[in-house]
């Protein structure tokens, strides 16, 4: 112990305690409602970026997360967003190279309808 270089345990029994803490924050329904904000958020994402021009969600079924072919390389868009404060998603070109122009978006409960509406404006930008 030590000579240990790393704080793995220390790490996952904090994140384990976080996780708890905001699960008993949530109450008796709070998973559900989670689960359906992630869902309902998801989906007006995807339906706001598919009605653009260039942009085509390729997932037929999710969640929360999602992938969207783009106009261009993806890792452009990422450092586009990123400039403006945005993190839009994964480039997964760092996975797989024959997906540069796609990139996987996940929504969560935090989003909010404005942040939401921010990436598509960032999106309809990059394309032009």
């Amino acid at each position: 112990r030590e000579r240990a270089t790393s704080n793995i345990c220390t790490n996952q029994g904090l994140n384990a305690l976080a996780a708890c803490v905001y699960m008993s924050t949530l109450g008796k329904n709070g998973m559900r409602k989670v689960a359906e904000l992630c869902t309902q958020k998801a989906h007006y994402l995807s339906e706001a970026i598919d009605a653009l021009d260039g942009y085509s969600v390729v997932t037929a079924h999710f969640f929360n997360e999602f992938v969207v072919q783009i106009p261009g390389p993806a890792r452009d868009l990422v450092n586009m967003a990123a400039a403006k404060g945005y993190f839009p998603g994964i480039a997964l070109s760092q996975f797989d190279e024959q997906a540069q122009d796609q990139i996987l978006i996940a929504v969560t409960e935090k989003r909010s309808k404005d942040e939401m509406d921010g990436l598509i404006a960032i999106l309809k930008e990059f394309k032009s």
